[in-house]
């Protein structure tokens, strides 16, 4: 989002969460957001140990359903449409733990726009973990 998209947005007393944010719960009871727009990616909370490590799973999405939803893709197992892009866990301290991509950690990214879109999400997670720990930033 531009700057002056922000401006107008903030004279018309309209936020817009950015990055894009839909909160779901799964099936399996675990928070679910989309963030990055359409062809983002899909970040689940795997687990939280009390106020200390927020563990994630995050899905880069390539496909969707005529209707614009992910359902009934087997996330993970289709790599025509949601594939593994990394798995993190984030302390309280802001010390994190990344495995990217596949079994070897390669991860492939594609120009400009895949590479801020890689940013946005790492800053996505870093702050989503504080949040959801209850937690500052530690210094």
């Amino acid at each position: 989002m531009d700057k002056t998209n922000k401006e107008t947005n903030k004279q018309d007393n309209v936020e817009e969460p950015e990055p894009l944010e839909i909160l779901n719960l799964n099936k399996d009871g675990q928070l679910e957001f989309e963030i990055c727009g359409e062809w983002g990616f899909l970040v689940k909370v795997t687990d939280v140990f009390g106020n200390t490590v927020v563990d994630f799973e995050v899905y880069e999405i390539n496909a969707r359903n005529m209707d614009g939803s992910l359902e009934d893709f087997e996330i993970g197992t289709d790599k025509c449409s949601i594939e593994l892009y990394l798995k993190c866990a984030i302390r309280w301290d802001e010390c994190s733990h990344f495995w990217f991509g596949d079994e070897e950690g390669y991860l492939h990214i594609c120009g400009e726009e895949a590479f801020k879109k890689h940013n946005e999400l790492m800053d996505f997670l870093h702050t989503k973990a504080l949040e959801i720990m209850e937690r500052e930033h530690y210094g």
